[in-house]
């Protein structure tokens, strides 16, 4: 509710760490781990350090690169485009620092804005470390089992090949319709 009354967004994130950590101590419920592993640390500063390097990549000209790449119109073939750049990025390096490398070339259009998150949301289906979420569930897996099942990645690639281009194709559909 926060997010969309257009409150600033660290205000919102620790007003909500407060009451969930509240609501826990409350209801006594014991944390699955310490509290020093409740957060992924090596996760956290691997994050930090790509959004680094894609703000100084932006300071030295990474938007006029990325610009003819994601192109300017706003028909469904663009609209595609956009998604598709996006998505290829996202499993490139990862959704989040695609998402932000890409953002200022789409800027002040709606409709591309919309492609290029359908690009890095839906397309990262395909590498594992195409997503955050997708390593934070990786690694919480690896924490609970000890280790990762046989030919997980084999299988987490060979079912995003054939879902994440339909996810995209689907999202762009809706948009050049929607428009």
């Amino acid at each position: 509710a926060g997010f969309a009354a257009g409150l600033p967004v660290l205000p919102v994130a620790l007003g909500a760490v407060v009451a969930l950590g509240a609501a826990t101590a409350w209801r006594r419920v014991p944390l699955p781990v310490p509290v020093r592993e409740l957060v992924p640390w090596r996760t956290v500063v691997v994050t930090a350090g790509l959004f680094a390097v894609v703000g100084t990549w932006h300071a030295h000209g990474l938007t006029d690169l990325l610009a003819p790449l994601v192109g300017t119109g706003d028909d469904a073939g663009s609209l595609a485009q956009v998604a598709a750049v996006g998505a290829a990025s996202a499993n490139a390096v990862n959704n989040l620092p695609a998402y932000l490398a890409l953002a200022p070339t789409v800027t002040g259009d709606d409709a591309r804005l919309a492609a290029l998150l359908v690009g890095v949301d839906a397309g990262p289906l395909i590498t594992p470390w195409a997503s955050l979420a997708t390593l934070l569930w990786l690694q919480q897996y690896r924490r609970h089992t000890f280790s990762a099942p046989t030919g997980l990645v084999r299988r987490v690639v060979l079912q995003g090949a054939v879902v994440a281009p339909l996810a995209v194709a689907a999202g762009v559909l809706a948009l050049a319709v929607a428009g």
